[in-house]
């Protein structure tokens, strides 16, 4: 899951939910969409447009030859300048709807009103052009499927553009105003104008229609017994979905091995392997693992809990630094996960801000999560080997230890050294090294000596505190602590006030807000 959650922590700002990621990601799907849509109806008129300039021509010099050619050339420059600005301004770097409802209107709402004032040349009230209305309607209604709210309206705006410029235009034009005193050419407008409010209804209707099935094809996607809704996260091992379990009536975030993995038979043993390790591990600061499996069509999965809260990354990147107290609670947490994993044989390998998860269970707040255990070791009793790859390097730059950055084999020591470059991370809003280039770090993990936290900080750090952080950092993995059991002993007696966390109203209200 951590993987991802870099990306979508870049993409939706810290500490967004996955319900609340999910419903961004839906909506900015929407907004892809209607974008898409738009530029297709645009396409539809730049193809149109030379059709109706013939039109226009044939009005004016076979049908109405008083009809002046100057007025359509003027009102269709003026349409087209528009038109362009519509695209060039508006839809095509349109990221948002209320953008793309100006585009919208702008697009359909020239045409209908370029259509209606060239009416008032030919026949006003009675114009045939009334009928180039529908058209319009027709080209919106089957390119830009949405809602039913939204394509009434719309329809609603290009049906009310004929009368309403016509209405205007009567206190300007007699020959305007004569017609709409005539009884005769109001009936005849009334009779035209139904088919037009009829195009408008019904192509609303079949836009919200067309609409509303891709809305089921997309709810329909399921994998197993589960119905996928949103992806919220994306990443190099694969994608994490909102999915609902139908069966035990919940949501649960579903991760999904990527293709280009799953195609690999090592590959997709080691991932079951590992979901199987991280489902048996009972701590509940371990994300739960409810089901994993593969699909008909070979598609790997597994099944965790759905948490709400911030990973530690967007705690940090949202309130800074975080007092001693917090940042011991949090990590003691930490090591309450991981000291069961490793006596089950497991070495996490990807310990870092990502994936450290602070959640509220019942009325806990503050409660910790260790996330992705998609690449950890793990040693079979059973069979006595380890589910890795020879000479593969695993685990993030900012935070591996030194022995995995030079392809040693890793063991508990090196999830310590982890975690005190996060412990080293939360008090200081850094990592132990910092560089753009990831060869970069990985050489000053091996060779350079951290600065300590307290002169990075630019303030003291208890001293215990800095010792321990400081012996977690060891080169050597024998100087370190041997296990994250040893690690949270220390942290315990180092002298840091046990701190107090949130109400849960208080903690809701703060997570809601990053």
């Amino acid at each position: 899951m951590s993987d991802s959650s870099r990306t979508v922590a870049a993409k939706r700002g810290a500490g967004a939910s996955p319900r609340r990621l999910a419903l961004t990601v839906i909506a900015d799907q929407d907004v892809e969409d209607r974008r898409h849509a738009l530029r297709n109806a645009y396409l539809i008129g730049v193809a149109a447009w030379p059709v109706f300039f013939f039109l226009d021509l044939y009005i004016c010099y076979v049908l109405v030859p008083t009809a002046s050619l100057a007025w359509f050339t003027l009102w269709r420059g003026l349409a087209e300048a528009i038109f362009l600005a519509s695209y060039f301004l508006i839809l095509r770097g349109a990221r948002t709807n209320l953008r793309l409802t100006i585009a919208e209107l702008l697009i359909f709402g020239v045409a209908s009103v370029a259509l209606c004032l060239m009416s008032l040349r030919y026949g006003g009230l009675n114009s045939r052009y009334i009928h180039g209305l529908s058209l319009v309607l027709l080209v919106r209604s089957a390119s830009v499927p949405g809602r039913w709210q939204r394509s009434f309206a719309v329809a609603l705006i290009i049906a009310l553009s004929f009368p309403l410029v016509l209405g205007i235009a009567a206190a300007f034009d007699a020959e305007i105003a004569a017609q709409w005193r005539t009884a005769s050419a109001v009936e005849w407008f009334a009779h035209d104008y139904l088919f037009v409010l009829a195009t408008g209804f019904l192509g609303a209707l079949g836009s919200h229609m067309v609409w509303r099935a891709r809305q089921q094809v997309f709810e329909a996607r399921r994998l197993g017994r589960y119905r996928l809704k949103a992806r919220i996260a994306e990443g190099g091992m694969g994608e994490v979905w909102l999915a609902r379990d139908d069966d035990n009536k919940r949501d649960v975030a579903l991760k999904i091995l990527g293709s280009h993995v799953a195609a690999d038979e090592s590959a997709r043993a080691r991932f079951q392997r590992e979901a199987r390790a991280a489902q048996g591990l009972k701590s509940p600061h371990v994300i739960r693992v409810f089901d994993y499996g593969a699909s008909d069509d070979g598609v790997v999965y597994f099944a965790m809990e759905l948490l709400e809260g911030a990973d530690l990354a967007q705690l940090v990147t949202k309130v800074g630094a975080l007092p001693a107290s917090r940042a011991v609670h949090f990590m003691r947490q930490a090591c309450a996960a991981l000291a069961e994993a490793h006596a089950s044989g497991i070495v996490h390998r990807d310990i870092k801000p990502e994936n450290i998860f602070a959640t509220q269970l019942d009325s806990q707040s503050d409660f910790i999560k260790v996330l992705d255990f998609g690449i950890a070791k793990v040693t079979d009793p059973v069979e006595d080997i380890t589910l890795t790859r020879d000479g593969w390097l695993a685990g993030t730059p900012a935070y591996m230890a030194p022995e995995t950055c030079t392809g040693q084999a890793a063991d508990a020591r090196s999830d310590v050294y982890s975690l005190g470059a996060v412990l080293y991370f939360l008090l200081t809003e850094s990592p132990p090294f910092t560089s753009d280039n990831a060869g970069a770090l990985m050489v000053a993990h091996v060779q350079e000596t951290p600065v300590a936290p307290s002169v990075r900080l630019g303030k003291p750090v208890p001293a215990e505190l800095e010792r321990i952080i400081l012996r977690c950092l060891s080169k050597q993995p024998a100087d370190r602590y041997p296990d994250a059991a040893a690690l949270d002993r220390a942290l315990a007696d180092c002298g840091v006030p046990p701190w107090v966390p949130a109400a849960s109203g208080e903690w809701r209200r703060a997570m809601a807000s990053e």
